[in-house]
């Protein structure tokens, strides 16, 4: 795992020297010992990752101008090379000079990769954190020093007595733990979120949008099936290949469905004579088995593959076992089998997933198809094919079609996941739950107004938050690199600028990648319409631990803190109702949230003695 801290300071300021020096002591008394080290006047950069592999932090060379700084992580060029530290110290002061003049946007638009990057633009320091999201970023100011850092709970240097419960943003995490707006349960913490940066001043610091998914959705291509169809499977051949070449060995997980195994196949041509492997996570349950789909896939990437059981009579872990993260994670109530023991000493070891190829490729059903094409082409241009193909998709009829297209087009109205999925969370829990203040206003504000795009491309772009949260981790202290190489900036641009009617060539969800990647994938998942589920492994967890969430909850920090109804987790957490499929996730997501609350009142006390919310700190970063 990735894992990185860093300070920024004004030299001139005593308090905030001060602070910096406390810091570095109290990391040397520790024996927290960084991987590696870098240092400018008023920026220092610690590497705490546990990966056997160092390279994590590339340092730029200082330009004539002053300007320079590093960047934390995996930096591919747009062909898919792997940018080394000597690469970057080959390219000297001017790629630094040009990077830290744009302050990020020449980074943004030439390179790629899983990174942070820490610039020193002169008048100004800038962080920026890559469209993927796929290292984490936090910061907080103490004392004058911004901290900026991967994850919390490895920052036992921190004074972290000083953070007060965010009260607010964990009451929406009730309702939905999904929602992102840069708050996290901490007052004083915030989250740089993807294609975001940080600009800090001697006067202020600042959030702004540096990556906006929209402009690129709104510079359409507009290729023909065929060569879109190139162009999607070039691009994912090439992420994936530039992912791989990071790694000694590889293995991919491999759950059956489309987009876990378009990554096999990509992995399989870019690795010929390499460790290449396939897992498939076997439920133990009453659930529709996968795994005649994922042999059928690995069978004809040649690759190797291995099932590993997973028994839904599993242990919820220790309520009292959070880390002292940011903000809760879902991950903590269970994440798949640790697969340590499979790394020899000192192997660059990485499990790829298929994550990102919903949101990507498109796996919608959506009437508002019919509504793009009218938009972009008009009434005349291909209007019958496009309705019929909208009906085919959306499985209606070309009048329920219609219908659902009117607003759209007669009204311009547009509708964003994010928002959709809260209010609808809302609703359901409003039984059960401190429903809180409404969420629209705290959201990006590319997740909110659709900036002109037609209704159906806007359903994909504020979807995004969805897909990059897969990135989002506790602590996982495996020598194993967890990447979902379809979650790349390449492959997230060209998907935008794709007109939806063509992700859903043939009037078939993610209708593009099946005739992109024909004759590579086995016919039987390309054709496949169906996804599987794990409802009864679900339901099977929850019975398993229904006492534990019952104990748990009824006598819990959201309970004392009003965030939950004791009556209703009284009804909710009786064995007989756990079968609502909505009041059982809402359990589970309620027992990570209650678990780190619990941390955190056990580091800075009792929620009676909490400042819940700090007006200040709302709108000190806007």
């Amino acid at each position: 795992m990735l894992s990185y801290f860093a300070m920024i300071w004004e030299e001139e300021d005593p308090a905030a020297a001060d602070l910096v020096t406390d810091i570095r002591s109290r990391i040397e008394r520790d024996g927290l010992a960084p991987y590696s080290h870098f240092a400018r006047p008023g920026l220092e950069l610690f590497d705490f990752s546990r990966l056997p592999f160092g390279g994590n932090i590339l340092a730029l060379p200082s330009s004539p101008d002053g300007m320079g700084g590093a960047i934390f992580g995996s930096l591919f060029d747009r062909s898919g090379k792997s940018l080394s530290a000597p690469d970057i110290a080959a390219s000297g002061p001017p790629f630094s000079s040009r990077i830290c003049r744009s302050r990020s946007d020449e980074l943004l638009r030439n390179y790629w990769g899983s990174y942070i990057g820490f610039l020193d633009c002169g008048d100004r320091f800038v962080i920026v954190r890559d469209p993927s999201a796929s290292l984490p970023c936090f910061h907080a100011d103490q004392c004058g020093v911004t901290l900026v850092f991967s994850h919390l709970q490895d920052c036992r240097f921190i004074d972290r007595s000083a953070f007060t419960l965010n009260r607010d943003f964990i009451s929406k995490l009730v309702i939905y733990d999904k929602v992102q707006t840069g708050e996290t349960g901490l007052n004083e913490v915030r989250e740089l979120l993807g294609g975001e940066r940080l600009v800090v001043t001697s006067t202020r610091t600042m959030t702004e949008l540096a990556w906006d998914p929209r402009d690129f959705a709104a510079d359409v291509l507009l290729p023909d099936q065929k060569e879109a169809a190139r162009r999607l499977a070039e691009t994912s051949q090439m992420v994936v290949k530039a992912w791989a070449s990071r790694f000694d060995r590889v293995d991919v997980s491999l759950s059956g469905g489309l987009d876990s195994a378009i990554v096999l196949a990509c992995l399989a041509d870019a690795q010929r004579g390499r460790d290449v492997g396939a897992i498939h996570y076997r439920l133990e349950s009453g659930d529709l088995s996968e795994e005649s789909h994922a042999k059928s896939a690995a069978a004809l990437a040649g690759i190797p593959l291995e099932t590993i059981r997973v028994r839904p009579n599993s242990v919820l872990p220790n309520v009292a076992a959070h880390p002292p993260t940011a903000r809760p994670y879902r991950s903590f109530i269970g994440e798949a089998p640790s697969l340590a023991g499979r790394i020899s000493p000192g192997e660059r070891a990485a499990l790829f997933t298929g994550q990102g190829g919903d949101h990507l490729f498109l796996e919608r059903r959506t009437p508002l198809a019919f509504a793009d094409h009218i938009l972009t082409h008009g009434l005349f241009a291909g209007a019958l094919p496009a309705l019929l193909c909208a009906s085919r998709l959306s499985q209606r009829s070309i009048w329920e079609v219609l219908y659902a297209c009117l607003p759209a087009l007669l009204l311009g109205r547009r509708e964003s996941v994010m928002q959709s999925a809260f209010r609808h969370r809302q609703e359901a829990m409003s039984e059960h739950a401190d429903a809180g203040p409404s969420v629209d206003a705290s959201l990006p504000e590319w997740v909110r107004n659709a900036k002109g795009l037609p209704p159906a491309k806007f359903l994909q772009v504020s979807s995004l938050p969805h897909m990059v949260q897969v990135s989002d981790s506790a602590t996982r202290p495996d020598a194993l690199a967890i990447v979902h190489p379809l979650i790349s900036q390449p492959l997230m641009e060209l998907c935008l600028r794709l007109p939806v009617s063509l992700l859903l060539a043939n009037g078939e969800s993610r209708g593009l990648a099946r005739q992109a990647f024909s004759g590579r994938i086995p016919d039987s998942i390309r054709r496949r319409m169906t996804k599987g589920s794990a409802s009864s492994y679900f339901m099977e967890f929850l019975e398993a631990n229904s006492e534990t969430l019952a104990k748990t909850l009824r006598s819990g920090v959201l309970a004392e803190l009003g965030l939950m109804d004791r009556d209703e987790l009284e009804r909710m957490t009786r064995r007989e109702n756990l079968s609502a499929h909505r009041i059982g996730r809402s359990l589970l997501v309620a027992y990570a949230i209650e678990a780190w609350l619990r941390t955190w009142t056990r580091i800075i006390g009792t929620p009676d003695r909490q400042a819940y919310h700090h007006s200040q700190a709302q709108h000190e970063y806007h």
